[in-house]
C-alpha cells in the first residue's frame, strides 16, 4: 500500500509504502524502483521521507552535514542482520528498546540515528532553524578569532579543559616546541587550534549536544578548507578534556624522544575498571563500571588505549604524561 509520495523534484523521487506491517521508503529513478530504507514505526519513516524531500536545501544539507561530522548518535547502535545476502545493510537500534527501528545503508544509518532521537515536530523545527556551518563553510572560509565574546558563549563545564590547555601551551614553550593557539569560542563551540592561520593548521573542536560533548578534529593538511571528523562523544566534560590533553601530551613526549604512555596502556588491554561494548563497526563504547552514566564512545574498533583515560583524574593523567620530562616543566611555572 502506497501511503505518501514526496514532492517530486526531478529524479529520484520517493514514496512511503506499507507492506507486511513495516514501512518502506521506495525510490524511483528513470523508471527503476528500489527500497533502501525500512522502518517499523510510521513516525520514523515519515522523518526519513521529510529529510529526503528537503535534500538539496541549504538548511537540510547543513543539518545532515552536522550529523555526519558528529558520527553515530550516542544512544544508537548498528548491526548487520544479514551480512551474507545484504553486506551493505545495517539495522539501527536505540538504547533501552527491545527491537531495532529498521534497516538501511550504513551512511544513511549514521545520519538517521540523529533523526530517530527527534520527534517529527522537533525535526521540522531543526529544518526551519539556521544551522551553524563548520569552519571553512562560511563565505570567507576563515574562522573568527578571539576568545569568548562579552556575551560569552563559553561553557563553564569546559573551564578546566581551557585551564589545562593553557598550561600545556606553556609546557610546549618550555620544551622549545611551537605552542598551541589560544582557545577560541565560535557559535557555542570551543576551538583548540595549532598553527592557525598557516597552512596545515589543525584543531580540536568541542561541542555540547545530546547530553554530553562531541570532540571533533579539523585539519587543513593539503587542503584549502578544513576537513572535520568525529573523534568521539563523552558524557562528561572532563573526559572530553582528558582525551584532548592526552593527545597533545603524547605528541610532546614523542618530540622529546620519550615513549608514549599509550604503549603501556596497549599492553595492559582493557582497564579492569572499564567495560567495553561494540556499538557499530569501528565504534566502541567505554563505560566506567562504578558509574555507568560516565562513558565515552570512540570511532575505533577493538580495545583502544584511550579506555585507560576514564578512571584517571586530570592530575593523574598529567603525572604520567610528564614522567621523564624536566621537573621545571611540571613545577609552579607550568601550573
Amino acid at each position: 500500500m502506497r501511503l505518501e509520495t514526496a514532492e517530486r523534484r526531478g529524479d529520484p523521487w520517493y514514496s512511503l509504502v506499507l507492506e507486511d506491517d513495516v514501512f518502506y521508503i521506495e525510490s524511483e529513478e528513470r523508471g527503476a524502483r528500489s527500497r533502501s530504507w525500512m522502518f517499523r514505526q510510521l513516525s520514523d519513516a515519515e522523518k526519513c521521507l521529510l529529510l529526503l524531500n528537503r535534500e538539496g536545501t541549504s538548511r537540510a544539507d547543513a543539518l545532515m552535514s552536522r550529523w555526519h561530522r558528529r558520527g553515530l548518535h550516542p544512544r544508537a547502535s548498528l548491526s548487520k542482520p544479514d551480512p551474507d545476502n545484504f553486506p551493505g545493510r545495517v539495522s539501527v537500534a536505540v538504547d533501552g528498546e527491545p527491537i531495532d527501528r529498521g534497516w538501511m545503508g550504513a551512511t544513511h544509518a549514521i545520519l538517521l540515528s540523529h533523526a530517530l532521537a527527534l520527534s517529527p515536530e522537533q525535526l521540522e523545527l531543526e529544518l526551519r532553524q539556521d544551522v551553524p556551518f563548520a569552519p571553512g563553510d562560511s563565505s570567507s572560509g576563515e574562522p573568527e578569532t578571539g576568545i569568548a565574546s562579552p556575551e560569552s558563549q563559553a561553557d563553564p563545564q569546559l573551564n578546566e579543559l581551557v585551564s589545562r590547555w593553557q598550561k600545556w601551551r606553556r609546557i610546549y614553550a618550555y620544551a622549545g616546541q611551537p605552542a598551541h593557539d589560544e582557545p577560541v569560542w565560535e557559535s557555542g563551540q570551543l576551538h583548540l587550534r595549532h598553527g592557525y592561520p598557516f597552512p596545515g593548521w589543525t584543531s580540536y573542536i568541542v561541542e555540547a549536544a545530546d547530553g554530553g560533548y562531541y570532540v571533533m578534529t579539523a585539519t587543513t593538511e593539503r587542503r584549502n578548507n578544513p576537513l572535520e571528523g568525529s573523534a568521539g562523544f563523552f558524557t562528561h566534560a572532563d573526559d572530553a578534556g582528558k582525551y584532548i590533553i592526552w593527545n597533545i601530551g603524547e605528541d610532546l613526549r614523542l618530540d622529546c624522544r620519550l615513549d608514549p604512555i599509550a604503549w603501556a596502556w596497549e599492553d595492559g588491554g582493557l582497564d579492569v575498571r572499564v567495560h567495553c561494548t561494540p556499538r557499530a563497526e569501528f565504534v566502541s563504547r567505554y563505560e566506567l563500571i562504578s558509574d555507568p552514566s560516565r562513558y565515552f564512545i570512540l570511532r575505533a574498533g577493538g580495545i583502544q588505549p584511550e579506555n585507560h583515560l576514564l578512571p584517571l583524574t586530570y592530575d593523574e593523567l598529567e603525572s604520567q604524561l610528564l614522567d621523564g620530562m624536566p621537573e621545571t616543566w611540571r613545577g609552579n611555572h607550568a601550573g
